[in-house]
């Protein structure tokens, strides 16, 4: 691994947990497939294996837009996404998805300076929380 493709994973990361986040419960680590709940919403066609490919472009349309590789906050989205689900697997909870602050901040439930980008009815919402009901799969 090249100092340069380091330095992008690990910047992320440095910056989340430097951020003002308030985080839910810590999500399971380990485990079995049993652990994984199973989606109960439609957002990506009822996929158990959802992928974080199949939520990064929600999440480029809805935030990269204030969280863009230049903002000035603390949770940046770079359009990779290898880097980006880096940065976004630190705001989900396993436990309790709808607690997941990846969620509640977007849906304007947890202080968010850029107010709600969808609300809990929105497909985009509904997609996001079926790929942490999945288990947030990279």
């Amino acid at each position: 691994m090249t100092f340069k493709r380091l330095a992008l994973f690990a910047l992320p990361l440095l910056l989340l947990a430097c951020g003002d986040f308030e985080r839910g419960a810590p999500s399971p680590a380990g485990g079995t497939d049993d652990d994984i709940p199973t989606p109960v919403t439609d957002g990506t066609n009822g996929d158990p294996d959802a992928v974080f490919g199949d939520i990064h472009p929600v999440l480029i349309d809805r935030c990269a837009g204030c969280h863009g590789a230049s903002s000035a906050t603390a949770y940046r989205l770079t359009g990779d996404a290898d880097a980006d689900y880096a940065v976004v697997a630190g705001l989900v909870d396993l436990a309790a998805p709808t607690e997941s602050t990846l969620l509640r901040k977007g849906a304007g439930e947890s202080p968010h300076g850029g107010g709600a980008v969808w609300t809990a009815g929105d497909d985009d919402y509904q997609a996001v929380l079926a790929w942490i009901e999945a288990g947030a799969n990279p």
